[in-house]
């Protein structure tokens, strides 16, 4: 079975909610993202795992999933 592994790199700024009157953030930081994919029995990529971490910076965001991004397509 064929694995798709997809990194990505975001800023997240989630706040509370401002509809209930909190006016801070809630998450002022980056976050390095690695999703991976398998091929259903449909034909569908379905995501197995989601494993999301924390940065101060986008630069150590990208380096964290440069660890994981072995290869984009891998075969077990």
């Amino acid at each position: 079975m064929r694995t798709h592994i997809r990194t990505c790199v975001y800023h997240d700024s989630s706040t509370k909610g401002f509809k209930h009157g909190i006016k801070h953030k809630r998450h002022d930081c980056w976050r390095g993202e690695i999703s991976v994919f398998q091929r259903g029995e449909d034909g569908k990529l379905h995501r197995t795992h989601r494993i999301r971490k924390r940065f101060a910076t986008p630069e150590q965001a990208k380096e964290w999933t440069k660890t994981h991004d072995v290869s984009r397509t891998q075969q077990p």
